[in-house]
């Protein structure tokens, strides 16, 4: 999905309709736990979503309320408005719950929260990471409320079919007949000392900027940024020599909070992701990447 392999189709679907194929999919793993699966939607609501993100979603959420609640236990999905024209819909379940410190490490990928469910069914603990992806991807937000012995709710927003929102949902999302809404006339700065990579990153942005400034070193990202105060977007490189794209951002957000920051490094997989996340940047892109990955990154938050 981060190199833009992944087709993106967001369409005009029953909610109803895309829960029932999933609960087909996990009434099976109910039935031989004796788990009661209830449906608390209005039958005409509809959803502006991808159908295989959305079918991925639902199915990871229900499965895991299955999983890790107890026989004769229940599971409920529903659906109500939420703020901006959105839908909030969660997945209730009476299971085990989790601790304080699993919630907070359940969308880390650096953290081991895999168990096993309640009849010792097996989890590999990345089902989540994916359903965050999909979700955010949708421009919305999942959110866990949980306590041990007495359930989990899992939450997460999607737009509404026909009242889309207008801020921070990715470009694909929002259409009006066949024109997307474009990003345009931007100021960039681009924070990379590897040469190639500056002049690659210079070429896909260049079509959609008034003007593009380049430094190869975090202390000059921030200088950059206190002169400019009418920059829009930063990329920065994590890995730059004297200080770091890491201390760089949070200089940087020390006087500005506004400006959009996408961190970029080499690595897929490692702490600098987190780190970037804490210093405060608004996403993360790993190289190598192609035109469409940044472009519809910067779509997403710009």
């Amino acid at each position: 999905m981060d190199r833009g392999i992944t087709e993106f189709k967001p369409q005009k679907l029953g909610l109803v309709d895309v829960v029932n194929e999933c609960r087909n999919i996990v009434a099976e793993s109910a039935r031989k736990k004796r788990i009661e699966l209830i449906i608390d939607i209005n039958e005409k609501q509809e959803v502006l979503a991808d159908k295989n993100m959305l079918q991925t979603i639902i199915r990871n959420l229900l499965s895991n309320a299955i999983k890790f609640t107890l026989r004769e236990g229940e599971v409920t999905i529903s659906a109500k408005p939420a703020e901006n024209s959105m839908i909030m819909i969660s997945v209730k379940d009476t299971g085990i719950g989790m601790s304080e410190k699993m919630k907070n490490d359940l969308f880390r990928i650096d953290s081991n929260t895999k168990r096993s469910g309640t009849d010792d069914e097996q989890s590999t603990g990345l089902g989540l990471l994916l359903c965050k992806e999909f979700i955010e991807k949708h421009g919305g937000k999942i959110r866990i409320e949980s306590e041990q012995n007495k359930g989990t709710v899992f939450s997460f927003t999607i737009s509404a079919a026909g009242e889309l929102r207008k801020k921070n949902v990715p470009e694909e999302v929002v259409r009006r007949g066949d024109a997307l809404r474009r990003i345009d006339n931007l100021k960039i700065l681009i924070a990379e000392d590897d040469e190639i990579s500056a002049k690659l990153i210079h070429a896909i942005v260049k079509g959609f900027s008034r003007e593009v400034i380049q430094t190869k070193t975090g202390n000059q990202a921030v200088e950059m940024c206190r002169i400019n105060t009418d920059i829009d977007l930063v990329l920065m490189d994590i890995a730059m020599p004297g200080m770091d794209g890491i201390e760089a951002i949070r200089q940087i957000r020390q006087f500005n909070r506004e400006v959009v920051i996408i961190a970029q490094t080499t690595f897929a997989l490692n702490a600098d992701r987190e780190k970037s996340f804490e210093a405060g940047c608004n996403d993360y892109i790993t190289k190598p990447f192609g035109k469409e990955a940044l472009v519809e990154l910067i779509k997403k938050h710009i």
